[in-house]
């Protein structure tokens, strides 16, 4: 699984990523159990696992290049 968490900086804050929420949705082909789990998990903790399915889905189509 890939970790997931909260960021934080003087000019950029993001509390609870619901764009990410979103992603999440439409990669793991509707599977709103799968994705409440991981955002429950986030809002609670401040980090959450990404399950590995999803990640590759997601990295099918994301690419991240630094």
């Amino acid at each position: 699984m890939t970790s997931l968490q909260g960021l934080s900086d003087m000019e950029f804050s993001v509390n609870i990523p619901y764009n990410l929420e979103r992603i999440f949705y439409i990669y793991s082909n509707g599977d709103k159990q799968k994705i409440r789990s991981v955002m429950k998990d986030f809002e609670s903790k401040g980090s959450a696992e990404i399950p590995q399915e999803l990640m590759k889905n997601i990295k099918q189509v994301i690419i991240v290049t630094y």
